[in-house]
C-alpha cells in the first residue's frame, strides 16, 4: 500500500511557518503512537502557486489528507484526531 501524504501548504514569508510544520508532525505522532504513517510534504505557496491554486488554497496554513482539508492550525489534541481519522479513511 502506498504511503499517504499531509500536504501542508504554509508561507515561508509567515513567522508561524516552522510552527505549522512541527504541529503537524507531532499531531501525527501523537495520532500513531510515535510512527506517522504518512509522508508530510510542505509546499510553500510563494514557490508553488500552481499547486495552491489546483487546491483552491484560500487561507494559510491548510492541511489536506485525500479530500479532506483544515484551515489553521488548531491545538494539538484536535489536530490529532482530525489527522488520525483522515489517514485511516
Amino acid at each position: 500500500m502506498p504511503r499517504q501524504t499531509i500536504m501542508l501548504f504554509i508561507s515561508t514569508e509567515s513567522p508561524t511557518h516552522s510552527f505549522a510544520r512541527r504541529q503537524v508532525e507531532l499531531a501525527c505522532q501523537r495520532a500513531f503512537a510515535g510512527a506517522c504513517p504518512a509522508e508530510i510534504k510542505t509546499v510553500d505557496v510563494g514557490l508553488h502557486a500552481e499547486l495552491a491554486e489546483k487546491y483552491n488554497i484560500e487561507a494559510l496554513p491548510t492541511v489536506i489528507v485525500g479530500e479532506r482539508r483544515i484551515i489553521g492550525i488548531p491545538e494539538l489534541e484536535r489536530l490529532s484526531e482530525y489527522l488520525g481519522g483522515a489517514l485511516q479513511s
